[in-house]
């Protein structure tokens, strides 16, 4: 037999989780983050950055974006990301792009 949960409260639960092992972190010193660079203006990829933003804001955390035209470089991006993420600590993080549009 199936059970029929509450996406949306169990959701609210685990931001509220969320938001207070942020809240801990904090106390001691510590401030999660999470820096995006975005390349170009592909209407869904600033819905789903937009988004990112708002559920730090949320739960607390930290968040930058760095915005940068669709003629960028891999080689560009991959150097904004390491000298701006040593200045920020966004140094590690997790790429995700469209490899038909990158440029070379």
């Amino acid at each position: 037999m199936a059970t029929i949960i509450d996406g949306k409260a169990i959701a609210a639960a685990v931001r509220a989780d969320v938001a207070a092992d942020v809240a801990a972190l904090k106390e001691k010193g510590i401030v999660p983050g999470l820096a995006v660079i975005i390349v170009g203006s592909d209407p869904a990829s600033r819905v789903y950055v937009n988004n990112k933003k708002k559920a730090c804001a949320e739960a607390g955390i930290y968040s930058e974006e760095f915005a940068l035209p669709e003629d960028t470089t891999q080689r560009r991006c991959f150097k904004k990301w390491l000298l701006d993420g040593k200045k920020t600590g966004a140094g590690a993080g997790i790429f995700i792009y469209d490899g038909e549009k990158f440029t070379k």
